[in-house]
């Protein structure tokens, strides 16, 4: 629990663990062993939330007077309840009565599925029992005994030990199956039916209409007294939401086919609109989600590697957190939420054959050895600070020299940077991770819009989700578009009322070739004769990621422009990179070379998102290599954009390749083009302190006035434009912030900037890369971009202005 950073966790106490007969002589030994457990969650800061009774009535009290079909039941219970209030309430400051006090009647006594096993004949093999009545009794016996130990507690225990006490709830969520009034009403009565039959008298101290209507004196009644003891018995509303249904109306005299496992229908909207209905109709109780969670059947053919992939999970469990924050901010007092569950587990009727865990537990080893799964590992991350793994949480670990351990956890960080931009002028550029962003931690803290700062976010910066590639391999897969537009959506629906300027991608350039063709940025693929790779194909996987990537592009611009840019006023656009090429010298093949490696760096997305169609050097030089653009992707990708992004950074010379050169056919040897910084012996250009780094400021102007000519002049902005110096640790901190060649470097670009723009480029706001010094990605920490010095070796990452900043 510690090391998945939980700082709760719910447990349920055995009634006959404490009290073997169910009533009288305590068992010393059982009530030290909550003790030593409740010890040890205390110690390592783990907040227990005990549930007080979860199904396990003790047998002598079912021998003696039938259990919980006799009132007796609540005296009984309410003693019980008080033991440990005694025993653990000076720690234990969340208490459960019941959970799930639905299941255990119906389950138990009405299909007998569940102990005690009671149910009618005709309605399941069952030695004993009334599915008529008995449900009804049992929980009406449930409620009384819920209400006594709730004020003894509140009368005896809480003034002093400040605790809580309330109730586990469970129900799916109901859809009517048409609009049709039969079918509404049906979707109303079988909500009063799993939910209002608890909620109602704990709200209004009686059962709802529609039952009473529907059951007459099968229902059993409160006495005023009763009524007034269960209206209001409670703290808090525990809720366990997993599935949904459509609901509709049955002609009388049909029967029910039970819904078992095979029934679970995955529906996240369902717990927003549980939450609201909560919200609205029960006066906004304080909420907590005790339990959410997928199951998986246990497959005995399947390896623990294979059984601790769980994306599936993942996924279920972001979709549902996502729709819990969209409740949460129209105003449902949700406190706390909870995964069912920790481990892998007993679970009832189904036994051991089924799997809720996050963590895998091999019931075939006597010892019960635990195995962190794929969703563990997430959670992990999301408890740390909101984030789920990305592709580059794998990659840094593969490859650690240069991109040691500094660990900044997301909100903190971004809070910290907002408040440095106030000093610093009037925009700034960053990223949102995709599983950072979809974890919901940053809401209420990267936008503290303040001191006029104009937000331009990119929504992916090469950090796509490792459950992703795991599950169909990321951007490889078509199926990527959805979820990116998804990812997309949801950030333009959190941020949109405040961030005016969305980039999409940043640099897709970069993502593919050296993610997928050279392989020294994450995903790290590669063909086996082009890197250390292994796994992967440099001839075509950089042309199918960045397909996907104009795509997934296409459709997140779609889906702002049609649902939220009328509203928020926005606009939406994509960042390319590329250096200026010049020809090595004046003839023809090498002209040709340059148009073509500009081509395969900018024309690549350029011709796309202004033609439709990729450039006709692309198409010739790769044929069936390069993906076609269907029709209504043509249609899709064309125009799908308010603004383009610029980053410029350096230039180089192009040269033609030999045709009767032995080369790989990979995306860096694709165009056929040569690059080089040197001619007759002269760089283009001063070297920074990367051996291929040639400052070259005209090609600014001259990769600006080419957009302008070739693709009909778009709003442009420089999203990038800076210089690197290598992280030295031998200079002291007073000596890094001399850097002079910094400032001379962006007032050269600035002048040339300027003379595009005199030129009748439409250039509408420059970003120098970057703000602070940071992590260059395969370069890590190695070198230095910032106007503000980063300590990299101080714990606190304090901040020292250069003279660039200044």
């Amino acid at each position: 629990m510690k090391q998945m950073g939980l700082d709760s966790f719910r447990f349920s106490i055995s009634w006959t663990r404490i009290l073997p007969d169910g009533n009288g002589e305590i068992n010393i030994k059982g009530v030290e062993f909550y003790d030593n457990l409740i010890n040890e969650l205390v110690s390592n800061g783990i907040k227990p939330f005990v549930t007080i009774f979860h199904w396990d009535s003790p047998q002598a009290l079912e021998d003696q007077y039938g259990g919980f079909l006799s009132n007796h039941i609540v005296r009984d219970f309410a003693f019980y309840a008080e033991v440990l209030f005694r025993e653990y309430g000076d720690r234990v400051k969340h208490w459960i009565t019941f959970n799930e006090p639905w299941g255990f009647c119906n389950n138990g006594y009405s299909s007998g599925t569940d102990a005690p096993g009671r149910c009618s004949p005709d309605a399941g093999n069952c030695t004993a029992g009334d599915s008529r009545t008995e449900p009804y009794t049992v929980c009406h016996h449930q409620l009384l005994a819920h209400a006594a130990a709730v004020r003894v507690y509140k009368e005896i225990y809480q003034p002093k030990q400040k605790g809580e006490i309330g109730i586990t709830l469970v129900s799916p969520w109901f859809v009517p199956l048409s609009s049709t009034g039969p079918n509404i009403n049906a979707r109303h009565r079988i909500l009063d039916f799993f939910y209002g039959w608890f909620m109602e008298p704990l709200t209004r101290g009686h059962y709802p209409h529609s039952m009473r209507a529907a059951l007459g004196n099968r229902l059993p009644h409160f006495t005023k007294k009763q009524t007034k003891m269960v209206k209001g018995a409670y703290d808090f509303i525990g809720i366990n939401y997993y599935d949904a249904f459509y609901a509709f109306e049955l002609p009388p005299n049909i029967s029910i086919v039970p819904v078992d496992s095979a029934q679970f229908f995955i529906y996240p909207l369902g717990i927003q609109r549980l939450l609201n209905y909560t919200k609205v109709k029960y006066n906004n109780p304080p909420i907590y989600i005790t339990e959410n969670g997928v199951f998986k059947p246990n497959n005995n053919s399947e390896t623990i590697e294979e059984a601790l992939k769980d994306h599936f999970r993942i996924a279920y469990h972001q979709e549902h957190l996502a729709k819990l924050h969209s409740a949460i901010k129209k105003g449902v007092d949700v406190r706390g939420y909870f995964v069912w569950s920790f481990l892998d587990d007993f679970e009832w009727g189904g036994g051991y054959t089924v799997r809720y865990g996050l963590n895998y537990v091999d019931f075939k080893n006597g010892t019960l050895k635990r195995y962190p799964k794929n969703s563990a590992r997430w959670y992990r991350a999301f408890r740390e600070d909101g984030k789920g793994q990305s592709i580059w949480d794998n990659f840094t670990h593969a490859h650690p020299d240069g991109n040691g351990g500094i660990n900044i956890k997301g909100v903190e960080f971004y809070d910290n940077l907002i408040n440095e931009l106030v000093s610093n002028g009037p925009g700034t550029t960053f990223s949102l991770s995709l599983s950072l962003s979809l974890s919901l931690s940053l809401s209420h803290t990267v936008f503290k819009i303040c001191a006029g700062i104009q937000p331009f976010v990119t929504i992916f910066h090469w950090d796509s989700p490792q459950a992703l590639e795991d599950q169909y391999g990321g951007f490889l897969s078509d199926r990527i578009v959805v979820d990116f537009s998804y990812y997309a959506e949801v950030l333009f629906r959190e941020y949109g009322d405040r961030v005016k300027h969305w980039i999409t991608f940043n640099e897709p350039w970069g993502f593919c070739n050296n993610g997928y063709g050279t392989g020294t940025d994450a995903p790290g693929r590669c063909s086996a004769d082009s890197g250390n790779c292994t796994a992967g194909d440099s001839r075509t996987e950089p042309y199918t990621v960045c397909h996907h990537q104009l795509l997934a592009h296409a459709a997140a611009v779609r889906v702002y422009k049609e649902k939220y840019q009328p509203k928020q006023k926005g606009e939406i656009g994509i960042t390319l990179v590329s250096p200026w090429f010049v020809p090595l010298s004046s003839t023809g093949p090498n002209i040709n070379a340059t148009h073509r490696i500009l081509d395969f760096f900018y024309g690549w997305f350029m011709d796309p998102l202004t033609r439709g169609d990729y450039p006709q050097s692309m198409r010739a030089a790769l044929g069936n290599r390069l993906p076609n653009f269907t029709n209504d992707q043509s249609e899709m990708v064309k125009g799908a954009y308010d603004f383009i992004g610029i980053n410029y950074y350096d230039s180089f010379y192009a040269f033609e390749l030999p045709s009767s050169a032995d080369i790989n056919p990979i995306y860096l040897n694709d165009s056929r083009a040569g690059l080089t910084g040197v001619r007759n012996g002269r760089p283009i250009g001063p070297q920074a302190d990367s051996a291929q780094f040639y400052i070259y400021p005209l090609g600014l102007q001259k990769l600006l006035k080419y957009t302008r000519v070739k693709y009909n002049n778009p709003p442009i902005y420089i999203t990038e434009n800076g210089v690197p110096e290598e992280n030295n640790s031998s200079k002291s901190i007073e000596e890094a912030l001399k850097d002079d060649f910094r400032i001379a470097y962006h007032q050269e670009h600035l002048k040339k900037l300027h003379s595009a723009i005199k030129d009748g480029v439409d250039v509408r706001g420059y970003f120098v890369w970057t703000f602070l010094d940071d992590f260059e990605w395969s370069g890590g920490f190695t070198v230095r971009y910032g106007l503000n010095y980063v300590d990299f070796k101080n714990g606190t990452l304090k901040r020292y202005p250069k003279n660039s900043a200044r």
